[in-house]
């Protein structure tokens, strides 16, 4: 299992930093310190309360999402988007179609416009084996 396995999302400041999924309803950052990634003390029940504690707690080092893409629903492929997390732009990027299927919605999906930087960490995690 490599540790791309298990990240949520993704952010940035002049480090990057990532969101791991530990269990079904527990969550919790990474910074990356060197080549490795280091736990943080930042923990959360939620996707949503993960990210919205990261902003809050670190807003003064510059933290930043990374933008993933948008995320489309098929086969009535929205024309809008949502924005896609970290782990839908791996799934959909890593599809020889883009196509992946999504559980949480029950629908396939596909992402596009991830920013380069967010497929670059991407391709950097399909290598890395530990944290």
């Amino acid at each position: 299992m490599t540790i791309s396995d298990n990240v949520i999302h993704a952010g940035r400041d002049r480090q990057g930093f990532l969101l791991l999924k530990k269990t079904e309803d527990s969550f919790c950052w990474l910074r990356k310190n060197g080549a490795d990634w280091v736990k943080i003390g930042l923990t959360a029940l939620s996707v949503k309360e993960a990210l919205q504690l990261a902003q809050q707690e670190l807003q003064l080092e510059g933290f930043r999402l990374l933008h993933c893409g948008f995320r489309y629903t098929l086969p009535e492929r929205d024309e809008v988007g949502a924005n896609a997390l970290f782990h839908h732009m791996s799934s959909s990027y890593e599809s020889m179609t883009g196509v992946y299927f999504d559980p949480e919605l029950g629908h396939p999906c596909r992402v596009d416009f991830a920013s380069q930087e967010a497929l670059d960490l991407h391709r950097e995690l399909k290598g890395a084996t530990k944290w």
